[in-house]
C-alpha cells in the first residue's frame, strides 16, 4: 500500500443556509466532494474526511486511474475575478465572475469553477492579462447562452462570483492499494477471483474499514475533557511513551472516558507537551471488533484480516513508531470470533502482541464489563494497566456543563439559557441519577444543541426532549404543571372497576413519583397483585402505564409461564450466545415506564432470585457487563395464588378474611427474601353485579377503538337494559371479565357491521345498542354538523356619523307595528281569543311602546360627534379559526368537520379564542342590540296578527344513558335566562328536563335551536344533549334531527358552528341572541328588515 498526500485546490464559498452564512468547499478541477459549515475550521475538516472517504480501500484501475490524476493534479493557479457587463437577449449581465488561470506544459488554461467547472485554453504564456480577461469573456457569454436556451427559469445571478469565494489548497493523507494495472479485463471465474483477492489483506485498507482514525479529527471534532488536567497528563505519558503498556481505563458510562482520550490525542497533536509530532506522528485507531469479522465468511479469513490490521498498526507506512488501537466495547474481543468450528477469539489473537509489547491496546469499559473481562479470561485483563476514573464532584460538573455550553453554542449558532441549564440539572437529579455525570447532562445537551440549530434553548425545549426520550408524560418532570391527585383518582376508578385498594395503591404512586419522594436506589415501585383470574390485574398495570405515559402499549410484558427451564435466566439477561437478553435488552432501551411480569409464581426459582437484585437495587447486569438501570421502572407482578382455595360466585363480594387467605398463600409460595422486597401487595377482589355492568361498557369502548369506529366520531349510548342481558350472558365467575368480552364480541360485532357498512365511513355516528325480545340491538345515527353560514347574516354597521339614520330606520319599523295595532282596536278585535280581556294582547302593546321610547330617546341623545353616557359592554363574541369562510368545497368541509370532532382541533379553537380581539366593539354592540330587538319584536308581531299564540316546550335530553344531567341543567339555565331577557313567560321543570313557554312565534324564534349540542370532557368522548320543540303538544318536524349545532369544550369555550363565533361558556342573554338569531332561515332574516 502507498501513502499519497494530496493537495487539493479547493473552491471556497460564502452560501446561505436557512438564512445563515456557511462556508461550501469543493474542488476545482472536479464535482465532488462537497462540504458546509457554519465554521471554516469545521468545514475543511469535514472536506478532508470526505476525501478520505472516497479513498477508502481505493484501488488503481483503468476505470478510476483519471480520478486519481485529477486529485493530484495540483499546478500554480492565479485566481481573478474579472467584472463583465454585457446584454444577452433581454438579461443584462453585470458582475463578476471568478476565474482560475493555470500553466501546463508550455500553455495558459482557464477553469470557471461557477460553471461547472468548466475549463478552456488561453493561449501560449506570452498572453496578456488584458487578452486573457478578454477571451474569458468571450467563454462566459457563450456559456451564459447556451443556459439560457436551456433553462427557462435562467437567472444570472445564479453565475456570479461571492464577495468572499476564493481558493485554497488543502491537503490530506491518504491510502491507495498496490494493484497490477492491467490492460484486459480479468476473464477468469468471478468466485475464484474473490478468493484470490481474499488470500492476502492489506492492513491500511482493512484498518480503515473496521476503525476510525481519531488522529483526522483534530483539531475541531475532538471531544474535549475539561478540568482533567491531572488525569489527561498521566494518561499522555502512558500512551505516548515507548513502553508501549497497554492500559484498561475504567469508569462508570458516562462518565468521560472516551472524551479524557480525546484530549489526550488533541493535546499530542497541537504540541501541548513538545514540539510537533510532524511525520513521525503516532495515530490512536477506533477499532469496532463487530466489524472485523463482518463479511469474513471463509475459515480462517477473519484472522487473516486481522493480523493484516495488527501489522500495519506495528509497522505503519514505515515509521518507526507504532500506531495505538483503542476499544470502547471491549467484552466483545472475548467473544467475537468464536464459532462451532473455532474456539479462537479476539482476545487471543492480541494476547501475545500485548504481551511482548508489540502493540499498545487501550480499552475503555465499565466495572460492570472489566469484572466480565476478569471472571471469563484473567489472563487477558492481567496484561493491562488499570486506570481508575471516578465521576466529578457536582462543582466540577456544573463547570463542564458551562464550558460544553460555550462550545455547543458557538459550533451550532445556538443559545442555551441558564433556565435550560438548569432544567437539565433537575432532571438528571431526579431521572438520571444512576448515570454518571457529567455525560448524562452533557448527551441531552448535544442532542438539544444540534436540534435547535440556529434557534434558543429554554426550558420548554428541554422538557421536550426529555418527554420525547423518556416517554413520560409531561406533568411527571414539569413542575409548572398543576396535578389534581382527586382527578388522577376518580380516572384510574373510571378503568379500574370494582378495586379500590389497587385504584388507591395507583394513585399513591404516581403521587409519590410526581412529589420526587421515590426511594432514587431502588425501582420507582414494585407491587404483587394477586387474586383471581379476570378482575383487572393485567389490566390495572395497563391503566397505570396509559396514565405515566400517555400508551398502554408502552407496557413491557413478560408472560413468565415462557420462563419455567432453567435457562430462563440467560433468556432474560443473555449469554455468550444471545448477549442481547430479553429483559436486560427491553429495559435498557426503555428505561422509563411500567414492566408487567404476568404470573411471576409460574417462573424458575432461579428467576425470582434474579429479582431479588432488581427489586432491592434496582439495577441488573447482562451477559456483556452492562448495568441495566430499573430505578425509572415500575414493576408490577401478578399471580393467582390462593385463588384456587376460594369458591366465589357473582354478587358476593369479598369479606375481610379473604385477603389473609391469599397472603398465607403468597408466604407458602415465595421465598421471604422475595417477598420482604415488594413494596406492596394488593389483593384483587372477585366482582359484584354492578362491576360486572362497568366493565360492559368498557369493554363495549374499547370495541370502538377498531378501524370501523375509528375512522368515524362514534359517541356510545348503551341501555341499562342492554348492558344488564350482556353483563348477565358473559359473566363466568371462574374466568371473571374475559368471558365477558368474548360474549360482547359475539353478540355486538356482527350486527354493527351490518350497520356500519350501510353508513359512509367517515361521518361521525351515535351508537346505540338496544334490548328488543331478548335481543341486543344496535342502531347507528349519522350525525352532521352545521355549516357556516355563507355571505353576510348581520347589518352593515353603520359609521357613527350615519347612526342616526340606522336608529331611525329601525323606529320606522315600530311605528308601523304600533299603526297595526292601533288599527285593530279601531276594529274592537283582540285576536287569538273571544275574551274580553287578553293579557298577552295588551303585554304586546306595551312592547311595541317601550321599543318605540327606547329608540326615540336613543335618537334624541345620539350624537355624531361623540357617544353619550356610558358606553355599551362589547360583546365578547370571536371568530372561530377552524371556520372557513370563503372556500366550502367538499374537501374543506370533511377537513372542517374531522377538525372541530378532535381534540386538537377543539384546542386550537380555544388557544385562538384566547389571543383573539372581540368583533364588535361599544358602538357597534350598541348597534347589534337595537337591531336584534327590533327584528325578534317584528317576528313576534307577524305571529301576533296571525293569531297564532303557541305553547312551546323545549325539551333537553342526553343522548348518552346515565350521562349529561350536569349539561342538560346548564342548558336549562341558558334558555331559561334568554327567555326572561325576551320577558316570555315560561315554567320550568328541571326534573323532567323541559320549560314550557307560552307566546307568539316562539317555534319559529327557536327552530334553528333543535339538534345536538357537544360537550366535551378531559380524556373523554363528548356528551351530546339534544333539544327537540314540541308545539301545542305536538311534535316539531325537525325533532328528530342529530346535526350539531354547537360545542362546548372543556375550555370552557363555546363555539357556535352556525355563525362561526366563540364565546366562553358563561354566554350573557345579549350575546346568546346573536347566535339564536342565526338559527333564523334567511328569507325571515332579510324578511324582517325589508
Amino acid at each position: 500500500m502507498t501513502f499519497i498526500k494530496l493537495k487539493v485546490p479547493t473552491l471556497v464559498q460564502d452560501i446561505k443556509v436557512e438564512g445563515k452564512s456557511q462556508y461550501y468547499l469543493r474542488p476545482v478541477f472536479i464535482a465532488h466532494p462537497i462540504s458546509t459549515n457554519l465554521r471554516y475550521e469545521l468545514a475543511v475538516a469535514q472536506y478532508q474526511k470526505e476525501l478520505k472517504h472516497f479513498f477508502k480501500g481505493f484501488s488503481v484501475d483503468r476505470s478510476n486511474a483519471q480520478d486519481l490524476l485529477w486529485f493530484t493534479f495540483d499546478p500554480d493557479l492565479e485566481t481573478h475575478r474579472f467584472h463583465f457587463e454585457f446584454s444577452l437577449g433581454k438579461e443584462y449581465i453585470k458582475g463578476p465572475f471568478l476565474c482560475v488561470i493555470f500553466e501546463w506544459q508550455n500553455y495558459l488554461f482557464g477553469c470557471l469553477p461557477g460553471f461547472d467547472h468548466f475549463m478552456y485554453v488561453l493561449g501560449d504564456l506570452s498572453m496578456r492579462l488584458t487578452e486573457q480577461r478578454n477571451r474569458t469573456e468571450e467563454v462566459v457569454r457563450f456559456l451564459l447562452r447556451e443556459y439560457q436556451e436551456e433553462d427557462s427559469e435562467f437567472d444570472p445571478i445564479n453565475y456570479y462570483a461571492g464577495r468572499r469565494d476564493f481558493v485554497t489548497t488543502v491537503e490530506v493523507g491518504i491510502h491507495i492499494n498496490e494493484k497490477q494495472l492491467k490492460f484486459e479485463r480479468d476473464t477468469q471465474n468471478w468466485f475464484f477471483s474473490n478468493l484470490q483477492e481474499s488470500e492476502d489483506f492489506n492492513g491500511a485498507i482493512e484498518l480503515e474499514r473496521v476503525g476510525q482514525d481519531l488522529n483526522s479529527r483534530y483539531p475541531n471534532e475532538l471531544d474535549r475533557a475539561f478540568f482533567q488536567d491531572e488525569l489527561v497528563d498521566r494518561l499522555y505519558q502512558l500512551i505516548f511513551r515507548r513502553s508501549n503498556t497497554s492500559l484498561a481505563i475504567i469508569g462508570p458510562e458516562g462518565v468521560g472516558k472516551t472524551a479524557v482520550i480525546e484530549e489526550v490525542i488533541w493535546r499530542y497533536l497541537e504540541g501541548y507537551y513538545h514540539e510537533l509530532p510532524g511525520e513521525s506522528m503516532q495515530h490512536v485507531w477506533q477499532i469496532d471488533p463487530n466489524r472485523i469479522i463482518s463479511g469474513m465468511s471463509v475459515v480462517g479469513m477473519w484472522q487473516k484480516r486481522f493480523e493484516a490490521i495488527i501489522q500495519h498498526l506495528r509497522y505503519p507506512d514505515g515509521r518507526d513508531q507504532s500506531d495505538k488501537m483503542l476499544v470502547n466495547n471491549p467484552v466483545s474481543l472475548l467473544r467475537i470470533g468464536k464459532s462451532a468450528s473455532n474456539n479462537m477469539s479476539l482476545s487471543d489473537v492480541l494476547k501475545s502482541y500485548i504481551d511482548k509489547r508489540q502493540l499498545q491496546l487501550i480499552l475503555l469499559a465499565t466495572p460492570e464489563e472489566w469484572k466480565v473481562i476478569q471472571d471469563k479470561d484473567r489472563r487477558f485483563s492481567d496484561l493491562f494497566q488499570v486506570v481508575r476514573m471516578a465521576e466529578p464532584s457536582p462543582e466540577t460538573t456544573a463547570k463542564i456543563v458551562l464550558r460544553k455550553r460555550r462550545r455547543l453554542e458557538l459550533e451550532n449558532s445556538v443559545e442555551i439559557s441558564i433556565q435550560a441549564i438548569q432544567q437539565l440539572m433537575y432532571i438528571q437529579r431526579n431521572f438520571l441519577q444512576r448515570q454518571a455525570l457529567p455525560g448524562s447532562v452533557l448527551n441531552l445537551m448535544q442532542r438539544l444543541a444540534t436540534k435547535y440549530r440556529f434557534r434558543t434553548v429554554d426550558a420548554d425545549e428541554v422538557r421536550e426532549e426529555f418527554r420525547a426520550y423518556s416517554g413520560l408524560r409531561d406533568f411527571l418532570f414539569d413542575s409548572s404543571l398543576k396535578f389534581n391527585t382527586s382527578e388522577v383518582k376518580n380516572l384510574l376508578a373510571q378503568e379500574l372497576v370494582g378495586q379500590e385498594k389497587a385504584v388507591q395503591a395507583l394513585s399513591d404512586i404516581i403521587n409519590l413519583l410526581k412529589a420526587k419522594l421515590n426511594d432514587p436506589n431502588r425501582p420507582a415501585s414494585s407491587f404483587l397483585f394477586i387474586g383471581p383470574t379476570g378482575v383487572g390485574k393485567t389490566q390495572a398495570a395497563k391503566v397505570l402505564c396509559r396514565h405515566l405515559s400517555g400508551d398502554e402499549h408502552q407496557l413491557l410484558r413478560f408472560d413468565m409461564n415462557e420462563y419455567i427451564d432453567e435457562l430462563a435466566v440467560y433468556r432474560l439477561i443473555g449469554d455468550e450466545n444471545n448477549p442481547e437478553g430479553q429483559l436486560t435488552g427491553k429495559v435498557r432501551y426503555q428505561p422509563f415506564g411500567v414492566l408487567l411480569l404476568d404470573e411471576i409464581e409460574k417462573a424458575h426459582p432461579s428467576v425470582h432470585d434474579l429479582l431479588l437484585q432488581v427489586l432491592d437495587d434496582g439495577r441488573l447486569t447482562d451477559s456483556l457487563g452492562q448495568t441495566v438501570d430499573f430505578t425509572n421502572t415500575i414493576i408490577i407482578m401478578t399471580s393467582n395464588v390462593g385463588a384456587e382455595d376460594k369458591d366465589r360466585q357473582l354478587g358476593f363480594r369479598a369479606n375481610e378474611q379473604d385477603d389473609s387467605v391469599y397472603l398465607k398463600a403468597v408466604q407458602q409460595h415465595f421465598r421471604p427474601e422475595f417477598i420482604n422486597r415488594i413494596n406492596k401487595i394488593v389483593v384483587f377482589n372477585p366482582l359484584g353485579l354492578e362491576d360486572i355492568l362497568r366493565i360492559a361498557r368498557l369493554q363495549i369502548k374499547e370495541l370502538l377503538k377498531r378501524d370501523g369506529f375509528v375512522r368515524r366520531t362514534t359517541i356510545l349510548n348503551i341501555s341499562q337494559d342492554a348492558l344488564a342481558w350482556v353483563a348477565r350472558r358473559g359473566y363466568d365467575a371462574k374466568m371473571g371479565g374475559r368471558a365477558l368480552k368474548r360474549q360482547i364480541e359475539k353478540d355486538l360485532t356482527t350486527l354493527s357491521a351490518e350497520q356500519l357498512i350501510s353508513t359512509k365511513t367517515d361521518t361521525p355516528i351515535i351508537f346505540e345498542i338496544l334490548l328488543r325480545d331478548d335481543k341486543l340491538y344496535p342502531r347507528i345515527l349519522p350525525l352532521d354538523f352545521l355549516t357556516p353560514i355563507s355571505g353576510t347574516w348581520l347589518p352593515e354597521m353603520p359609521a357613527q356619523d350615519t347612526g342616526r339614520r340606522f336608529f331611525r330606520k329601525l323606529l320606522n319599523v315600530v311605528t308601523q307595528l304600533e299603526n297595526r295595532v292601533n288599527q285593530m282596536d279601531g276594529d274592537s278585535y283582540i285576536p287569538g281569543t273571544s275574551s274580553a280581556v287578553d293579557w298577552q294582547y295588551y303585554d304586546f302593546k306595551e312592547k311595541i311602546a317601550q321599543a318605540k321610547e327606547d329608540l326615540q330617546t336613543k335618537l334624541l341623545t345620539f350624537s355624531e360627534h361623540y357617544f353619550p353616557g356610558l358606553p355599551a359592554i362589547p360583546l365578547r363574541l370571536r371568530s372561530g379559526s377552524l371556520i372557513p369562510r370563503k372556500d366550502w368545497s367538499r374537501g374543506v368541509r370533511e377537513y372542517y368537520r374531522d377538525r372541530i370532532f378532535q381534540e386538537e382541533g377543539l384546542k386550537q379553537i380555544g388557544e385562538t379564542h384566547q389571543y383573539q380581539q372581540d368583533l364588535f366593539d361599544s358602538l357597534e354592540t350598541e348597534f347589534i342590540r337595537y337591531y336584534l330587538n327590533v327584528g325578534i319584536l317584528r317576528l313576534v308581531a307577524d305571529g301576533f296578527f296571525q293569531g297564532r299564540r303557541e305553547q312551546v316546550k323545549i325539551h333537553l335530553e342526553s343522548c348518552i344513558t346515565g350521562l349529561g344531567r350536569n349539561e342538560v341543567q346548564f342548558l336549562l339555565e341558558l334558555y331559561a335566562n334568554f327567555l326572561d331577557h325576551l320577558d316570555i313567560h315560561y315554567t320550568l321543570d328541571k326534573k323532567q328536563q323541559f320549560l314550557q313557554a307560552e307566546g307568539y312565534n316562539i317555534s319559529q324564534l327557536l327552530r334553528g335551536e333543535q339538534g345536538l349540542q357537544l360537550f366535551y370532557t378531559a380524556h373523554q368522548n363528548p356528551v351530546p344533549i339534544r333539544l327537540s320543540l314540541e308545539v301545542n303538544g305536538q311534535a316539531s318536524g325537525e325533532a328528530g334531527t342529530f346535526k350539531v349545532i354547537r360545542l362546548f369544550d372543556s375550555q370552557q369555550i363555546m363555539t357556535d358552528l352556525r355563525s362561526g363565533f366563540t364565546n366562553a361558556v358563561n354566554i350573557n342573554p345579549e350575546e346568546f341572541k346573536i347566535l339564536v338569531f342565526a338559527g333564523l332561515p334567511k328569507a325571515i332574516r332579510e324578511y324582517l328588515f325589508d
